[in-house]
């Protein structure tokens, strides 16, 4: 799967991420040579350090990276904000539409 994701990097389709919806939707966002799979919100757990909740931001996991590794080969990061400069629809899974 991650390196079906990483053959995103080199298609077509990325939007600029001024025009990412912000209601919520699951995107993949891309920074880089980075994807992640994100949505625009906010938890309740998270909170600033006066302990007030956080605004409404990118949050998400970063699922393709270079950066982040272990010694599985990758490593899952869950982040909160982006400076993505892209975004795209979830692909569709493969074989989900066969009974």
């Amino acid at each position: 799967m991650i390196d079906s994701l990483k053959s995103l990097l080199h298609i077509d389709g990325w939007q600029p991420i001024e025009t990412a919806p912000k209601d919520g939707t699951p995107v993949l966002l891309l920074e880089g040579d980075i994807i992640g799979l994100f949505y625009f919100g906010t938890e309740p757990d998270f909170v600033n350090f006066r302990g007030k909740p956080m605004k409404p931001n990118w949050i998400g996991t970063i699922i393709v990276s270079d950066l982040v590794r272990n010694e599985s080969g990758c490593k899952m990061l869950k982040v909160y904000g982006s400076d993505a400069t892209h975004w795209m629809l979830l692909p569709p899974v493969s074989g989900a539409d066969q009974p």
